[in-house]
């Protein structure tokens, strides 16, 4: 018997969804991204007090272009569970995002959080498809001692990346990881900086951990990073040297790196591209450009310049699409997952 259920058909009926944080930038992503989805229906927006009632198309739009019809439409509601679809993303402030987001799984709500102070909460799975679905599995140890809906969370966009191209490698048993971050971002202050990068180096750990039980044990990887801003709107690059158990020929690691495939391009979920890794050769460059048009691309990893490091094993390249959009992607992947995992009915029902 198949571990996993089958793959939702096209005439499945749509289920109804809904933002909590959606007059932010982050949460009009989210209203982007969920525009015409073949398996989701945004149908409420949660934001605060001052918009209740006002047709959402009235609130600045922080982005280029302007709302989706469909969504512009919608009158903005509180961020309070009543009424609210049974699944939501938030996109709160993480002043309030703990509070509220609880609040929600305590109603039966099924939350898809970024929210900082849930990502190392032992029962709340860190979650990447492409690296540790079976994490997921957290959500029954939630139901039997905490509430009757779900929280899953999403780790930073470049923990994201970072875990992507390691999971790729883990058969090399990886020992030590460096990690030079180049975030597409606005301008942040010294401590900002060191509480992402002491982020990157513990959430790392736990993506990659292994369940135990109603437990994640933490993967025995040492990870340094360091972040670093700039201003531009071509996405994210991140340089990484990695240290092995053994010396790996790095003919075999540019091969690990090209047929790296994983649970959400077996189950073809919507947001899922084709390829998780995309490992460009020598002479043939990543051109962001070029790449940001392929369909798929904002959950795509692009890894080029591979070659040998002279103080670890290896060193190479990493882009990604910018963080909030490849933030808000990872959430809308996690709840695909819950759904093909057959996971989210036990909680509406």
């Amino acid at each position: 018997m198949s571990l996993w259920p089958r793959k939702r058909e096209p005439n499945d009926s749509k289920i109804q969804v809904g933002i909590l944080g959606a007059a932010g930038i982050a949460g009009q992503q989210l209203v982007v991204l969920l525009e015409g989805h073949p398996w989701f229906e945004l149908t409420w927006l949660g934001a605060t007090e001052a918009f209740r009632g006002k047709p959402y198309g009235d609130l600045p739009w922080l982005l280029a272009g302007k709302a989706p019809e469909r969504a512009a439409n919608l009158r903005v509601e509180t961020c309070k569970p009543q009424g609210a679809p049974h699944l939501v993303f938030s996109a709160l402030d993480a002043a309030v995002a703990g509070q509220v987001e609880k609040a929600f799984a305590a109603q039966g709500h099924c939350v898809f959080s970024n929210a900082l102070d849930l990502r190392r909460d032992p029962l709340v799975p860190l979650l990447v498809p492409d690296v540790n679905a079976q994490h997921l599995d957290l959500v029954r140890a939630q139901q039997r001692t905490r509430w009757r809906g779900a929280l899953v969370a999403a780790p930073s966009w470049s923990t994201v990346l970072l875990s992507i191209v390691l999971a790729a490698l883990c058969e090399f048993e990886i020992k030590r990881v460096m990690l030079t971050a180049m975030v597409d971002a606005a301008a942040m202050t010294d401590e900002e900086l060191e509480m992402e990068e002491e982020r990157i180096e513990t959430e790392v750990r736990k993506v990659l951990g292994r369940m135990e039980g109603d437990s994640i044990k933490a993967h025995p990887v040492s990870a340094s990073a360091q972040v670093s801003t700039r201003e531009t709107h071509s996405g994210q690059t991140d340089l990484v040297s990695l240290e092995f158990a053994r010396r790996v020929p790095i003919e075999q690691i540019g091969e690990a790196f090209r047929g790296f495939s994983s649970v959400p391009q077996a189950l073809q979920l919507p947001s899922a591209p084709a390829k998780p890794i995309v490992f460009h050769d020598e002479g043939r460059r990543f051109d962001s450009g070029l790449n940001s048009a392929a369909p798929g691309h904002r959950m795509t990893v692009h890894v080029e310049r591979l070659r040998r490091c002279p103080v670890l094993d290896c060193k190479f390249a990493v882009h990604g699409s910018n963080g909030m959009l490849g933030e808000a992607t990872t959430s809308i992947l996690n709840a695909e997952l819950m759904v093909a995992r057959a996971l989210y009915a036990p909680i509406v029902t």
